[in-house]
């Protein structure tokens, strides 16, 4: 729906009864091996760099203090959500580049010069796999940015649907992940175009001029492309997600022996994420 030209005025169902008219069943999960791939790779990557990053922050009284006005958010929870997207646009571009263009049918792959060296082919290679690697920055900092700000919101003033064992974790990923990804949508569907093209005709085109310009051409709608499909997905699997990671904190907290530094672990790991 957002980067193939004949698709951009269809609906989700529409291009989904063309896939299975066209495709079959199978052609649902065209570019399903690179997606797989990164989300298992740049989502612990995440969860890792937000940790860390947060620690760091949080130690410096002047991040960890709440910003007057803001209902409790604390600038450490915010520094430590970009600099995780940042650390998933690095190793999420290239995969995502290769996602793209195999469901738009486009070949990822760059034709090897004749007569060229190796290194350059592999230099070319590279960057053609960062190619839209900026809104992917811009996306990726300001889905996390928001999700973990959120989420940092529900465990403090929300905490008896902070204490649920599978509830909770759904609702609260699934939420703060689908407002997170409202926030940043935009981005992706720039994101999303830039990648499926193969011309060059975005090549000079900086992100907020293609902002610019689906707008002019397409309304405010037209940043919003594929949002609900897109929520579906985010809702269930980042859910899902966050069930999987609380119930693995908590059996590694209970099997390091539930003490006082456990306990305090557990309490900060669970805001962290």
């Amino acid at each position: 729906m957002q980067a193939d030209p004949a698709h951009r005025k269809d609906g989700a169902m529409a291009v989904a009864r063309f896939l299975l008219r066209r495709e079959g069943v199978t052609g649902l999960w065209r570019g399903v091996a690179p997606a797989v791939v990164g989300g298992t790779v740049y989502g612990a990557v995440v969860l890792s760099v937000y940790s860390g990053a947060y620690a760091a922050c949080n130690s410096m009284s002047a991040l960890a203090e709440p910003i007057p006005g803001t209902g409790g958010m604390r600038a450490s929870v915010v520094l430590a959500g970009l600099a995780s997207g940042g650390a998933r646009s690095i190793i999420e571009t290239p995969l995502a580049c290769i996602k793209v263009r195999q469901q738009t049918g486009s070949d990822w792959r760059v034709e090897r010069r004749a007569g060229g060296s190796l290194v350059l082919h592999s230099v070319r290679q590279i960057r053609a796999l960062y190619q839209g690697s900026v809104p992917t920055l811009y996306r990726s900092c300001t889905m996390l940015g928001t999700f973990f700000v959120l989420n940092d919101y529900c465990a403090r003033h929300l905490p008896a649907l902070h204490s649920m064992t599978v509830l909770g974790p759904f609702v609260k990923g699934g939420v703060c992940a689908s407002l997170g990804w409202v926030a940043a949508w935009p981005f992706e569907v720039v994101k999303n175009r830039v990648q499926a093209d193969t011309s060059g005709a975005y090549a000079n085109t900086s992100v907020h001029q293609m902002l610019r310009t689906l707008v002019r051409e397409e309304g405010v709608r037209g940043l919003f492309r594929g949002i609900l499909p897109g929520l579906c997905k985010s809702f269930v699997s980042n859910g899902a997600a966050m069930i999987a990671l609380s119930c693995a904190q908590r059996h590694l907290t209970h099997a390091q022996g539930a003490g006082g530094s456990g306990s305090g672990s557990g309490s900060g790991s669970s805001s962290s994420s």
